[in-house]
């Protein structure tokens, strides 16, 4: 996830931030949940009119002031009285800062051994945990 032609780590000065990564995007059943890619106004009207997504944007790398691309995603929760789903957003990024010229891992990556299924799971259980909590609540 960068700039298309951005140089990995090619910063300098007091400007520094994280600038390369991998998103992840996990849905709760990847069996009902579909991704679409494109247009964003296009993907928009297609929701609103209830009509099927544009296939997949193949015009890239370009400009974002060239019809931005964006993203969407379907979850089909079938016929339901009541029910719920998620998408986890995850971005993962390689090193998070710049400290005393060198440079720092995110701090998951020391606590969860390295390993992104980890971080996976834990980012779902605190969501259950937290959905526990509000249906308790109420």
């Amino acid at each position: 996830m960068n700039n298309y032609n951005q140089v990995p780590f090619g910063i300098h000065g007091d400007e520094t931030r994280n600038n390369w990564g991998y998103a992840h995007l996990i849905g709760a059943n990847k069996t009902t949940t579909i991704g679409y890619q494109g247009f964003g106004d296009n993907l928009r009207q297609a929701f609103v009119k209830r009509q099927i997504m544009p296939s997949d944007d193949t015009r890239k790398p370009r400009s974002v002031d060239d019809q931005s691309p964006s993203s969407v995603f379907v979850i089909n929760l079938d016929r339901v009285s009541s029910g719920s789903s998620y998408l986890i957003f995850l971005y993962d990024d390689l090193y998070s800062m710049l400290y005393f010229e060198d440079w720092q891992i995110p701090c998951w990556r020391a606590e969860l051994d390295n390993n992104v299924t980890l971080l996976v799971n834990e980012a779902v259980e605190y969501y259950h945990s937290n959905m526990a909590d509000i249906t308790d609540s109420n």
